[in-house]
């Protein structure tokens, strides 16, 4: 039997009423799985416990390299630079080395509009990244995303690809369409690959559907299940809508013998998928000489930041692995 790429009730009718025959070399890939199980984790298994003296450790072929990732960006967090922060309007920016000088100087080169293409629906990774952010960790958010599955609200959560299956953009096409009108329905299958689809919705439920189905059924989930689904409901959405206008500005920032140029998102013209996902704009500073108050610290080469800090000038999540974080490839 086979399903596919997709968890859902439709894709198991559909292997059920098609079955295939034995492919010998996905047997074959099976086997050098299995080896590698073996090959891998049991050797290595048997000498983590030699070294620690605990027979309940264990090591596999993805958890080793993996944990190998995990210290690097530790050993890369704990250098320390020296940098110079100073805030304008909100606006925070970190200059190489010490810097000295009362005043920042603000250039203005260009200003234009941009669009700004939604994103994907969530893979695993960008689910625990955000549900980091409204202060989910994440093995929380993993146990709350499970218990969705399980009562079949979304689609499966443990995958790597953004792809939508048709019933899934069916999905999309009436969702966005009851909640925005026909005129936001933009619809991508998001590429093709991957061991499953994106994670999205599974039914045709708003938060506020959900909301009440819970209380009617009395189900045993929270209000931390409500807040993950909104996030899965959400961006699946501005996956599937036009994208957004805005008024971008090029600017230099010079303080001392240091000098930086960054590109500010200043003002939302057309809002596009960002009705139903947010889309950070920054402040547009005014060109000029502007007194500041510098403040010279030492952080980590890595910056961590801290949960739901974003970059103000480019909206990217900081540089992190630990936490929510860590879930993020570099």
């Amino acid at each position: 039997m086979s399903f596919g790429r997709s968890v859902t009730r439709r894709a198991f009718g559909e292997a059920l009423a098609r079955p295939r025959g034995l492919v010998e070399s996905r047997v074959d890939a099976q086997k050098v799985r299995r080896i590698a199980d073996r090959w891998v984790g049991f050797a290595l298994s048997q000498r983590l416990q030699q070294l620690l003296g605990r027979k309940t450790l264990s090591a596999g072929r993805v958890q080793t390299p993996v944990l190998g990732w995990v210290i690097e960006r530790d050993r890369q967090h704990r250098r320390r630079v020296t940098v110079t922060e100073v805030e304008l309007d909100g606006l925070r920016l970190a200059f190489p080395g010490e810097q000295r000088g009362a005043s920042l100087e603000v250039r203005l080169l260009d200003r234009r509009v941009e669009e700004r293409p939604p994103p994907p629906p969530f893979t695993t990774d960008t689910l625990l990244a955000e549900a980091g952010r409204i202060g989910l960790e994440v093995l929380r958010a993993m146990a709350l995303a499970q218990d969705l599955f399980e009562a079949g609200y979304i689609t499966y959560h443990r995958t790597d690809a953004t792809r939508v299956a048709p019933e899934g953009l069916a999905l999309a096409r009436r969702l966005v369409a009851e909640r925005f009108g026909p005129a936001y329905v933009r619809l991508r299958p998001w590429g093709a690959g991957g061991a499953h689809e994106a994670i999205r919705p599974a039914r045709p439920l708003t938060p506020e559907d959900l909301e009440e189905v819970l209380l009617l059924e009395g189900r045993e989930l929270g209000r931390d299940h409500l807040r993950l689904y909104r996030l899965i409901f959400d961006r699946f959405l501005a996956s599937q809508m036009p994208p957004a206008r805005v008024e971008v500005r090029d600017y230099r920032f010079s303080l001392g013998e240091a000098s930086l140029e960054r590109t500010l998102p200043v003002r939302l013209i057309e809002p596009g998928f960002a009705l139903a996902w947010p889309l950070v704009i920054g402040p547009a500073p005014s060109p000029g000489r502007h007194p500041v108050t510098p403040a010279i610290r030492r952080r980590p080469a890595l910056h961590r930041g801290r949960a739901g800090d974003r970059d103000e000038a480019k909206g990217d999540r900081p540089a992190q692995h630990l936490r929510a974080g860590r879930c993020q490839a570099p």
